[in-house]
């Protein structure tokens, strides 16, 4: 049962996605590598409370970390680009939110009961797809990743302790996947 993990100084360009599968790992230790994103399953981390991702080349994080209850995260000397992007409702209906395969349709059940999958049991790229599935501001899965924006947020609003040097407002850019309008417009 894994508790802390330690990678820094390793030279990452890439975490992989299946990180949130250490289900017991309280503690993430990612500082002096070349990381320019965090993946997005990341925030599935239940038991994640301390985070350093010090030292990197960090343009936004994902918006799921904010379905963490971290109580440490150390972000100092990253890349964080501060710009506004138009948020509107782009070239889609409300409904393209609602209505899509039948396999996003299951994957979204699968993801929000959090009913156990593996290879054996389904389809290899189900599994993938599962495993690759973003999550919404509000914590429900999003399988249809054409409703994305970068969204600043205020760290201290949803962290307890955050090291940050680049900015004063203390504002960062969030990948912000969503799934539906109601939460698009928060």
């Amino acid at each position: 049962m894994l508790k802390l993990l330690d990678l820094s100084s390793n030279q990452l360009t890439e975490l992989p996605k299946a990180i949130w599968k250490l289900q017991n790992l309280v503690t993430l230790k990612l500082d002096n590598n070349m990381l320019q994103k965090l993946p997005a399953p990341i925030g599935r981390i239940g038991s994640l409370r301390y985070l350093t991702v010090s030292k990197n080349a960090l343009i936004s994080l994902p918006c799921s970390l904010m379905q963490c209850k971290l109580e440490h995260l150390d972000l100092s000397t990253n890349n964080f680009n501060h710009h506004k992007e138009n948020l509107e409702w782009k070239q889609h209906s409300p409904w393209d939110c609602y209505i899509g395969s039948l396999s996003h349709l299951a994957s979204k059940i699968v993801l929000k009961y959090k009913l156990f999958y593996a290879p054996n049991v389904i389809p290899w790229t189900l599994v993938e797809f599962l495993d690759n599935a973003n999550m919404c501001i509000c914590g429900s899965p999003v399988v249809n990743d054409m409703f994305y924006r970068n969204k600043e947020y205020v760290l201290k609003d949803y962290f307890r302790v955050v090291v940050f040097d680049n900015n004063r407002t203390r504002t960062v850019a969030f990948e912000c996947y969503y799934c539906s309008p109601k939460c698009f417009s928060r």
